[in-house]
């Protein structure tokens, strides 16, 4: 029998094999786990809902340069902020999602 859950049979899988894995665990790492009681199953699907729009919209990707999967779908051009700058190029904007008390900042095109 082989265990499925730990051991030898998952030492040969690594979390960057799964992107599906990758998403889950973000999920439940910045946004679930700020929220203190989940309600009921269409809270869920509202608290799932503010989910996909920060993670699409506002929540820059490593593996995408720091931009968003809304940005490269669109085709916009992306470039990195530069950290040594002492102002900004463009303004910033706040957004706050207030359950899972979470802040983003942006830059406004």
């Amino acid at each position: 029998m082989v265990d499925l859950y730990g051991g030898a049979f998952l030492e040969q899988f690594f979390v960057s094999d799964s992107g599906a894995f990758e998403e889950w665990a973000t999920l439940k790492r910045e946004w679930l786990a700020r929220v203190p009681l989940i309600r009921r199953l269409d809270h869920l699907g509202e608290l799932l809902a503010g989910f996909e729009r920060y993670y699409n919209h506002h929540r820059g990707h490593r593996r995408l340069g720091g931009a968003t999967p809304s940005i490269i779908y669109q085709g916009g051009a992306w470039q990195k902020p530069d950290r040594s700058a002492k102002t900004p190029q463009h303004p910033i904007r706040l957004r706050y999602f207030p359950e899972p008390r979470v802040t983003v900042y942006e830059l406004a095109a």
